[in-house]
């Protein structure tokens, strides 16, 4: 897995509208961070375990009835809902097939696990925000 990988996502969650350039730094914490120095593969899973978890909280925000369809279905339900855009949906699936390989134990190189460090938790704050607002539907582009 390489650093020019995940920059592609990250450009592409700037272009829908899914990270906010205007935050400066992210608002959490999140413990695959901890880990990002000692062992890289480790922290990308754990990114990759946060943004599932990050979907799932959006889904129950409104209440969207889950079922064990995984991250695929669970990216269509959201994008269904109109929870998130097509972009978002599909950057996020080519995010999670990435931080699947290092799941599974691709070699990561050392611009990768930055990545992860720095635009991971901003994503993840932003499904975050999406999850506690008010405003059923998604502000990004489709």
């Amino acid at each position: 897995m390489e650093y020019r990988d995940l920059e592609r996502i990250g450009e592409r969650a700037r272009e829908s509208g899914l990270l906010d350039e205007t935050a400066e730094e992210p608002d959490s914490t999140y413990s695959f961070q901890t880990v990002a120095s000692t062992d890289p593969n480790l922290a990308l899973a754990g990114l990759r375990i946060e943004l599932e978890r990050s979907l799932v909280r959006l889904a129950e925000s409104r209440q969207l009835p889950l079922r064990r369809v995984g991250l695929t279905g669970l990216l269509a339900q959201l994008n269904q809902r109109e929870l998130i855009g097509g972009k978002e949906r599909a950057l996020l699936l080519d995010l999670a097939g990435l931080l699947n390989g290092a799941v599974h134990g691709a070699e990561v190189d050392a611009g990768a696990s930055e990545w992860a460090l720095d635009t991971g938790p901003r994503i993840l704050d932003a499904l975050q925000r999406r999850a506690e607002s008010s405003e059923i539907r998604y502000e990004g582009i489709t």
